[in-house]
């Protein structure tokens, strides 16, 4: 009897295997569409792009309160760059590589945690919609969630087998983690809280005190920026939100589990409260001696790990009041991914439940995922090569919202000037400081206004890279006084929709032509950066 579970047990662990081995080739697949289809760079793409290529490390540094993340990743594309140059496809490389390390960095945790195959991490994380946009654009998301899920293997390791070569691994990475997205030090505060827990709970004091260390050390490694971070707090009250609410950053959450429909929402639910069940189970005397003493360290290991990301994430988004985008979560759900897939294998006929779910998600969500991965990230490149070709010298740009202007600069080398609105003359990065100057000068856009006036006038056109529309408004608009206002403060929403909209009035009773251009391209494109182009002729007397 015996032998035969062996033999059977032996099957289903090269039957996981090779299941594993064609959800790593789907994964190199789809990576490669995108590094075929992603076309250019977008605006936070560029920004990363921009930094990096500072002509010195301490310029770069100075960036950084700009760009607001920590300085790993800037460095790794310089480096990147130095070899492979700086062309759209040579930085998608960098992207495409980070893809593929995330890949393998799945079957090494797999492989420590001595599991056969990294089934449902493949299947509920890098085969995700989500996962197949953001791991290998050049945003640090990608190398965070990377240096992040080894940094959790790791601690695992010093946790079971406290050796040197775990512990300076389980260092190095924790402190990469950190070092490539300060929203790092929130998940790796809870790696090392749960793996700190389980190693108390087994009465292993030595590699609990350890794991303080590393945690405490990779903590200290972000003290050299709290200079930039209190220089970015300068302008920070533009990006943040005082209505932001528990409520919706859940449910920004739950649109990050449903990258693949709303179905997948469910079905996260449903293995997580089998993994609790799990975790009830394996603690109940008459259980025990089903799972070893190492099983049921990892599975707490993981469900606590998996609980404190949770919980900490969300809660820190909270008090920095951050509106956060569905990809902000993305690092949770690979800890979320690796932690479900761990507890799982842990118990007999675990193979079962997991061929199950991985079938629901490659037949309800490849639709989905191979038109993600095909999608273009921008069309602002291909707008900004139109209209060097057709603008003339004396013709006029609109850009609006301003940070499109931070894409549109990146490529445009036409001969016709333009300008964001407001006028922000410095775009390779995000420059929410000099936005908060307009914002707090008399009538910051007359000049734009001026501008835009004389073009037309004068008989020339008028190009706008962003919306063109019919106001509402009777009389034109008034100019909002300088900020901060005394209800709303540094209202930048409200600043941004009174400026378009004096434009737009303008325009709407003054230019006696406008026409929408046709798409540069069919492709399906990023919504956050799909802009259209508009141009404009004559002008009422």
């Amino acid at each position: 009897m015996e032998n035969k579970l062996t033999s059977h047990t032996k099957v289903l662990s090269w039957l996981d295997l090779a299941v594993g081995l064609v959800l790593s080739i789907l994964v190199i697949y789809t990576l490669s569409l995108f590094y075929q289809h992603a076309g250019g760079l977008w605006r936070d793409e560029v920004s990363v792009v921009s930094v990096a290529n500072q002509l010195t490390l301490s310029e770069m540094w100075t960036h950084l309160q700009w760009h607001v993340f920590p300085v790993i990743n800037s460095v790794a594309l310089r480096c990147w760059m130095a070899i492979f140059g700086d062309s759209d496809s040579a930085i998608r490389g960098y992207g495409l590589m980070i893809g593929l390390l995330t890949l393998l960095s799945l079957w090494l945790i797999a492989r420590l945690y001595k599991s056969s195959a990294p089934l449902l991490s493949l299947g509920l994380f890098l085969l995700s919609p989500l996962a197949i946009q953001i791991v290998p654009s050049i945003r640090p998301f990608g190398i965070g969630i990377l240096m992040t899920i080894v940094a959790m293997a790791f601690a695992w390791k010093v946790c079971q087998e406290c050796n040197k070569k775990h512990i300076v691994l389980a260092l190095i990475f924790t402190i990469l983690s950190v070092q490539t997205h300060f929203s790092n030090a929130f998940l790796v505060l809870s790696i090392m809280l749960s793996s700190f827990m389980a190693c108390l709970l087994q009465k292993k004091i030595k590699p609990a005190l350890i794991l303080a260390g590393i945690g405490l050390i990779s903590a200290l490694t972000l003290l050299p920026y709290i200079g930039i971070i209190r220089n970015s707090g300068q302008w920070s009250m533009l990006t943040k939100f005082e209505n932001v609410t528990l409520e919706w950053l859940l449910d920004t959450l739950q649109g990050a589990l449903s990258s693949g429909g709303q179905w997948m929402f469910y079905l996260w639910i449903g293995v997580i409260t089998i993994c609790l069940l799990i975790v009830i189970c394996v603690y109940v005397p008459r259980l025990k001696k089903y799972t070893s003493q190492e099983q049921r360290g990892l599975i707490l290991f993981c469900i606590l790990t998996l609980f404190f990301s949770s919980v900490i994430l969300v809660l820190a988004f909270l008090n920095m009041k951050m509106m956060t985008q569905s990809w902000y979560y993305l690092p949770l759900i690979a800890i979320g991914a690796i932690a479900v897939d761990t507890i799982l294998q842990q118990v007999k006929y675990n193979s079962y439940i997991k061929y199950a779910i991985l079938l629901c998600i490659i037949f309800m969500t490849w639709p989905i995922v191979m038109e993600k991965s095909q999608t273009r990230k921008t069309n602002i490149d291909l707008v900004a090569k139109q209209l060097a070709e057709q603008a003339d010298k004396k013709d006029f740009v609109l850009i609006l919202p301003w940070y499109h202007g931070v894409t549109f600069q990146h490529y445009y080398d036409g001969n016709a000037s333009y300008a964001t609105v407001p006028d922000i003359k410095e775009l390779n990065v995000h420059r929410y400081d000099l936005i908060k100057e307009k914002m707090a000068q008399e009538k910051p856009i007359q000049p734009l206004i001026q501008s835009i006036a004389r073009t037309l006038y004068s008989g020339h056109k008028l190009w706008i890279v962003g919306p063109f529309y019919t106001t509402k408004n009777k009389k034109q608009p008034t100019d909002l006084p300088p900020a901060p206002l005394e209800k709303y403060g540094w209202a930048y929403g409200m600043y941004l929709m009174n400026w378009q909209e004096q434009i737009m009035f303008i325009l709407q009773y003054k230019c006696t032509k406008a026409q929408q251009l046709p798409a540069p391209t069919d492709a399906t494109i990023n919504p956050f950066e799909n802009t259209p182009l508009f141009v404009l002729e004559g002008w009422r007397k």
